[in-house]
């Protein structure tokens, strides 16, 4: 997904543009990232790497369910921190206003504000594979059992990919393309979410 990426930016947007908005996306992917990889590392989780496919993803071995939930959303924690950074420069929030003159610096800076509010927004849904969903697959998985949490996220996948789904439909353009290849991703990992026949706790 990264390695074609940039060939669709640069035809939509140009080569200047595209590259500059390709390079925004994946230093933010790799700050939010980093963000998992270290709360996992911290929690006492195995850091398997950090996996660049068309959803990036950091790999890690088996631990505490609360290091794991943790994990989670140190993502979107990161993201956050780096947009609420990007907020005290004014050239970057002026970047986020319709009409604002074009800014050589502010440009990149307002699109990072922008990509990593809307990516810690979008990644604390609660639905498998987000990382709003898995760490609330960890804490249902403390408190009710393995089985209950995965048959519990399977039903909220469903119906969470039903809603989104109903909203790419509504919406049009480049958003509802956006909306429903979301929709796609969490009605595919809610299939495959497998439902364990005990639970260890673990």
């Amino acid at each position: 997904g990264f390695v074609l990426a940039p060939a669709a930016l640069v035809l939509g947007a140009g080569p200047a543009e595209g590259f500059l908005i390709w390079a925004v996306v994946f230093g933010s992917v790799i700050v939010h990232e980093a963000g998992h990889a270290i709360a996992a590392h911290r929690g006492g989780l195995p850091v398997l790497g950090i996996y660049f496919s068309w959803i990036p993803f950091v790999g890690v071995g088996p631990g505490p369910l609360r290091a794991r939930g943790l994990a989670a959303l140190a993502g979107p924690a990161a993201s956050l921190s780096l947009a609420g950074a990007l907020a005290l420069w004014p050239a970057a929030r002026e970047q986020l206003v319709p009409g604002a003159a074009h800014l050589w610096l502010g440009m990149p800076a307002g699109l990072a504000l922008g990509f990593n509010l809307l990516a810690a927004g979008i990644n604390l849904l609660p639905f498998r594979p987000l990382d709003g969903g898995l760490a609330l697959q960890a804490g249902l998985t403390a408190w009710r059992g393995a089985p209950a949490a995965a048959r519990t996220m399977r039903v909220l996948g469903a119906v969470g990919a039903l809603a989104l789904g109903a909203l790419a439909g509504a919406a049009s353009g480049e958003l509802g393309i956006t909306i429903g290849l979301l929709a796609f991703v969490i009605a595919l990992a809610a299939i495959n979410t497998r439902v364990p026949a005990s639970a260890n706790g673990s």
